[in-house]
């Protein structure tokens, strides 16, 4: 939801955020609606040519959390 002052505030759980992290999430505007959109993650593994829909590699979430240890 945008406020008043075009500030954009996003809720998200933790289990998602893990997923999401080091993501480029982009806000866009269009006739049929406005949504945010992951337009660049290092953990997709694929997707489609309009951003809708996408795959996350879980094996490299594994490999990252298993550097942070």
């Amino acid at each position: 939801m945008l406020t008043d002052d075009g500030v954009a505030n996003l809720a998200i759980d933790e289990s998602s955020l893990e997923i999401l992290q080091e993501s480029k999430i982009d806000y866009t505007k269009e006739l049929i609606g406005s949504s945010f959109k992951v337009v660049e993650s290092p953990y997709t593994s694929t997707e489609c040519g309009c951003g809708a829909s996408f795959d996350f590699d879980f094996d490299k979430l594994e490999k990252k959390k298993q550097q942070k240890k």
